[in-house]
């Protein structure tokens, strides 16, 4: 007798990265001293890791109870690992704008909770808005 497949679910996921970012001249001076430890660098260029493709899985019949805070968790607990090989100061994260006429809510509800988990904004670049957090 020949047994079924079985059915992977994957209820969320995210992918890390390095990335170097060129800090906009617009971002205020304490911004820059947050990003470089209090000291203001006129190189304003600083190595990032960055959490990309983050998602969580959605189908009508299936409803994932994985939070969006707990997928972030996860994402850390492996940044905290790799931080002890490749020293790096700050994670960010890249979103498309939220365009009030276009988008519906959930772009807007996205941004709010990177906010709220303790992202703050850096600076806009093209269609994306980045974020970063200190760690």
């Amino acid at each position: 007798m020949q047994q079924k497949p079985m059915k992977l679910i994957v209820e969320g996921y995210f992918t890390l990265s390095n990335k170097v970012i060129c800090i906009d001249d617009a971002v205020s001076n304490s911004t820059r001293k947050k990003i470089f430890g209090g000291i203001l660098k006129e190189n304003q260029y600083i190595h990032t890791i960055l959490i990309g493709q983050l998602g969580k899985y959605i189908e009508d019949k299936y409803s994932s109870s994985l939070s969006m805070n707990e997928l972030l968790d996860t994402a850390f607990e492996i940044i905290d690992k790799i931080n002890n090989y490749i020293s790096c100061r700050c994670v960010m994260l890249e979103c498309r704008k939220y365009i009030p006429d276009v988008d519906d809510e959930s772009r807007e509800k996205l941004h709010d909770k990177y906010r709220e988990y303790g992202f703050k904004k850096l600076q806009d670049d093209g269609e994306l808005v980045q974020y970063f957090f200190i760690i």
